[in-house]
């Protein structure tokens, strides 16, 4: 069975996958579709990122509370990752809160605007880790605890024949999970 990736916004995958353009999706909750089974695989935390002479740079952990009244970078209006950083920090989407301030269109342009100094950001852990840990330009600290986090499932077709596939799909998620994910 071969493999192929495709990587697009969760409501066209979604969509995809209904129509059965698509065996199987990896997408972040919350995601419910009618007759779309889903488990998850592994739990992401969120870290924040912020230019290098940033005064949260002296902390070692940083409460969600700090960032509400922060110059807030993110993903734009429609991009799930976006609303998944608005449901795990509430408080950043009630009045006086900072969601929208400054969008990017990639989390790699969101990593260069903050580095430029316009501000920071909230990414999944993950990213953050994939990006150079010497820049001398960026900084990243973890929220404490409670720390804000993201489940990733796998989702696919209640009469998908081949539940092999996704239990073998799932085993290779797993067995090199993300930097800073916790396996379900």
């Amino acid at each position: 069975m071969p493999l192929y990736l495709h990587e697009n916004f969760t409501v066209n995958l979604a969509s995809q996958l209904r129509r059965g353009d698509l065996d199987v999706i990896v997408v972040a909750l919350p995601f419910v579709e009618p007759g779309i089974v889903s488990r998850v695989v592994y739990e992401e935390p969120f870290c924040v990122v912020m230019p290098s002479g940033h005064p949260l740079a002296k902390e070692s952990l940083i409460d969600p509370e700090q960032i509400a009244v922060e110059n807030l970078l993110l993903l734009g209006m429609g991009n799930c990752f976006r609303d998944q950083v608005v449901q795990a920090c509430p408080q950043l989407s009630v009045p006086g809160g900072t969601v929208g301030a400054i969008e990017g269109s990639s989390l790699e342009t969101v990593r260069y605007m903050v580095a430029s100094g316009a501000g920071i950001s909230v990414v999944p852990a993950s990213a953050a880790a994939s990006w150079p840990q010497e820049d001398p330009l960026l900084l990243f600290r973890y929220f404490c605890e409670p720390a804000p986090v993201r489940r990733v499932v796998i989702a696919w077709r209640a009469t998908f024949p081949r539940p092999q596939a996704i239990d073998v799909l799932r085993a290779a998620i797993l067995d090199a999970p993300p930097p800073g994910v916790v396996a379900e």
